[in-house]
């Protein structure tokens, strides 16, 4: 079975049709491209993920970076037993990109970098936290029990 390619303006047609969920739009370009920019709703699965995991029983479509890289997932995705069909993005996400359609920026991962006494800090001041917010609790429930015998019920 041989896969199609899809112009950026078809498949934002695509996108902006009603969900019929018989098609999954799947980026298969390395984390790092995703994040810096993909085709909004678009999911993220590195290529080699997809073709040793199971298909999911749906039409795919596929955002690489070249034709050539589209064309031999959607080889080995047949070849291992896929049997929907596939079409991929003419072009690449270049070709969305340069066609002037809207991308989505994914936020970066947020980094630390401590030391070992600041992440013992950190560690410490999130157990004091977690202990003050108890002892609160408890001190409530305390007083909740003092004065419950003071507090009658409504006749």
């Amino acid at each position: 079975m041989a896969s199609l390619p899809l112009t950026p303006a078809e498949l934002d047609a695509l996108l902006q049709a009603p969900p019929t969920f018989s098609s999954l739009v799947l980026d298969v370009r390395s984390g790092h491209r995703f994040r810096q920019g993909h085709v909004p709703g678009s999911h993220h699965i590195p290529s080699g993920l997809l073709v040793s995991g199971e298909f999911p029983d749906c039409d795919l479509v596929l955002i690489a970076a070249t034709d050539v890289v589209s064309h031999q997932l959607a080889e080995q995705l047949h070849g291992a037993g896929f049997h929907r069909q596939i079409q991929y993005l003419h072009g690449g996400f270049d070709a969305w990109y340069e066609a002037g359609f809207p991308i989505q920026v994914a936020r970066p991962m947020p980094t630390i970098q401590a030391t070992a006494n600041q992440a013992a800090r950190l560690t410490l001041r999130a157990a004091a936290a977690s202990l003050a917010q108890g002892l609160h609790h408890a001190a409530t429930l305390v007083v909740n029990l003092a004065l419950s015998p003071l507090f009658k019920p409504w006749p």
